[in-house]
């Protein structure tokens, strides 16, 4: 029988921003050349793999993302990849039911939706989501912010994810 690793590699190990080009040039890079702003998305993702792991987001879990290209929207990327949960993207412009349907349909356990959208301070899109947290500013709603959930466990790692998904 052949030997094969049983290690998990998703886009998080190739597109690391704690290593910097240098350390591996034969790999992409998504960090910027300056380490101070680097460093701070790194902290970020985190942080961020951190809080969800925090509400109970573990390996093989959907997150549910609305928004449009952020920092936020990049750090939720790679701390479900970090955990080994799948990342689910919409596409902005989509409707509030449309939203709702992929909501239900990916089986979400957490959506994250730019405080913009029309839906975001009324009801969740789906009953199985455990939680709802906005990206950005914009209208004040009572649900928590990912800067919030980042700034709540700055310093803290997520658990990486090992072993097969």
């Amino acid at each position: 029988m052949a030997r094969m690793s049983r290690r998990v590699m998703n886009l998080a190990h190739h597109g690391d921003p704690e290593r910097p080009p240098a350390w591996r040039p034969h790999r992409l890079y998504l960090g910027r050349h300056d380490p101070g702003p680097g460093a701070r998305s790194t902290a970020a993702v985190s942080a961020l793999a951190a809080a969800l792991s925090a509400r109970g987001i573990v390996k093989g879990d959907r997150i549910l993302v609305h928004s449009k290209n952020c920092d936020e929207m990049f750090w939720s990327m790679f701390a479900a990849f970090r955990l080994g949960a799948v990342w689910v993207p919409t596409n902005f412009r989509l409707m509030p039911d449309e939203v709702a349907y992929l909501a239900t349909a990916s089986g979400a356990k957490g959506f994250c939706a730019t405080a913009i959208f029309p839906i975001m301070p009324r009801r969740p899109p789906s009953p199985a989501l455990e939680f709802i947290w906005r990206i950005g500013e914009g209208r004040r709603s009572a649900r928590q912010s990912v800067s919030e959930a980042i700034a709540a466990h700055a310093g803290a790692r997520g658990r990486e994810c090992r072993g097969r998904l």
